[in-house]
């Protein structure tokens, strides 16, 4: 039976199936169409990353416009322009991904879910339900993971899912389920990537402003534990950086207190 996670757990792969090497990554969801002039056309893409959770560049970005990574460890089946209708709880699209071929520098493999043209488009994750993604072990056919996401998206064009990922010499899987404002662009400049508008037209919102909202919605979705874990993970000259930006937070909220109690 199926491990069915919830959001922010974490379950090991390879602990107690050393022999796992390869993975059917399923991703599925249901859009509704009823407050659009369009089809829904939702892109599940993966992104490999380095020990810094970085990734070095598009190569290592597997989608719509890249179905296999020139590793052979990750295979994109393919794009679904319309997804499910209906309830149904199908494989929208499905990743296939091998671990024994991984390149030794990739530590992490993040699952993204971005909506297409999404603000050309006036859609977002607000009228998408019954998102999930499950992990099934290719030489069985046996469900190992399943993570249905639960959260109430609104106007977020992009969605992290889960993430596979390497700690000491063990696969492990991460149930994540956090929003990002901005679709694939602003997602991607998160992981160290800038290229372009990548299909999404940010209209308005800049880049920083795009930047801080994405800042303020992973620190919402994020407990205190592992708030400290993270802070604690920062070296010295990043965290002096962060202690920077947060004295100028703390001046400007003070000078705005100021302004409001004149």
């Amino acid at each position: 039976m199926a491990i069915s996670l919830r959001k922010g757990q974490k379950v090991s792969l390879t602990k107690n199936n050393p022999s796992l090497k390869k993975i059917m990554v399923g991703l599925g969801w249901m859009a509704n169409d009823s407050y659009s002039d369009y089809d829904f056309d939702l892109d599940a893409s993966v992104l490999l990353c380095d020990e810094n959770g970085t990734c070095r560049d598009m190569s290592d970005v597997v989608y719509f416009g890249n179905l296999k990574h020139s590793s052979g460890a990750v295979i994109h089946r393919g794009d679904n322009l319309v997804g499910s209708y209906n309830n149904e709880q199908n494989d929208d699209e499905q990743i296939m991904v091998n671990l024994s071929k991984i390149p030794q520098y990739i530590k992490k493999l993040v699952f993204i879910v971005t909506i297409y043209k999404a603000d050309e488009r006036g859609q977002n994750f607000g009228d998408v339900s019954n998102a999930f993604i499950r992990l099934v072990d290719q030489s069985t056919d046996k469900e190992l993971i399943r993570y249905d996401l639960t959260e109430d998206f609104y106007d977020e064009t992009a969605v992290v899912v889960g993430e596979i990922y390497l700690y000491k010499n063990e696969w492990k899987f991460n149930a994540i389920g956090n929003g990002f404002y901005g679709g694939m662009s602003e997602l991607l400049s998160h992981y160290g990537l800038v290229v372009g508008n990548f299909n999404q037209n940010l209209q308005n919102r800049n880049s920083l402003e795009l930047t801080v909202l994405n800042s303020i919605n992973v620190l919402k979705q994020t407990d205190d534990v592992q708030f400290l874990i993270m802070m604690r993970t920062l070296d010295d000259s990043q965290f002096a950086e962060l202690a920077s930006h947060v004295f100028k937070v703390i001046e400007i909220f003070a000078n705005k207190i100021n302004e409001l109690s004149d």
